[in-house]
């Protein structure tokens, strides 16, 4: 899909950014999304793609949640904080560690999780893997 100036234009004006750059660490309280979420569901949508279910719990063992998910066919998408150096949860060891042992019981309990960077849905790379991920009927 090509991005024309007057799509660019608008999409700028919803506040999506197009700097190479992943945007600073906002602390925002949930739901809200955060800037990556926001710009994953706007590919998603463009795409045609299912948005899937966002935040969602998927564990009785704790409060993991995903960032978005597809429940019935156990896959998930976890956008990474870890790549933007600006010193987030996700650099930091307990969050790390946390974030370990989240992946840990999505494996033990059938999940297939995807991790991307703001980076990849930036590129677009993260949606065109999303869309190879998901059977068909999501599309």
């Amino acid at each position: 899909m090509k991005l024309t100036p007057a799509l660019r234009a608008r999409l700028i004006k919803q506040g999506v950014s197009f700097d190479t750059k992943p945007p600073p660490v906002v602390r925002t309280p949930r739901p809200e999304m955060s800037k990556g979420e926001a710009l994953l569901e706007l590919h998603l949508k463009l795409h045609g793609v299912d948005l899937g279910q966002t935040e969602y719990k998927f564990s009785d063992k704790g409060k993991h949640r995903f960032d978005r998910a597809w429940p019935d066919v156990m896959f998930a998408v976890e956008i990474e904080g870890l790549t933007g150096g600006q010193g987030g949860r996700h650099q930091r060891i307990e969050g790390f560690k946390n974030d370990l042992l989240k992946y840990e019981r999505a494996m033990l309990e059938g999940w297939t999780v995807y991790r991307c960077s703001y980076e990849m849905i930036m590129s677009g790379s993260a949606v065109r893997t999303i869309k190879k991920m998901l059977p068909d009927k999501y599309q």
